[in-house]
């Protein structure tokens, strides 16, 4: 699951400006996840799985741009 979300980012991820909208899609994300789980919404196992895999994507994009930036 984490590459089919990683790569529908870098397909779309062709500039830092548009790495950094996609990193901020998947902060709220990340927001929305925690608070659907501490309202009870998601239980700890999904909602723990889901935050590791955007926390992973959201440093494979900010290693992109990092690279990007070198360039």
């Amino acid at each position: 699951m984490r590459k089919i979300i990683l790569l529908m980012f870098l397909t779309s991820c062709t500039t830092t400006h548009k790495i950094n909208e996609s990193i901020k899609d998947l902060d709220t994300l990340q927001t929305w996840v925690n608070d659907d789980y501490h309202r009870g919404d998601v239980p700890y196992g999904p909602a723990n799985n889901y935050y590791i895999i955007l926390e992973s994507i959201i440093n494979d994009l900010n290693n992109l741009k990092n690279d990007k930036q070198k360039h």
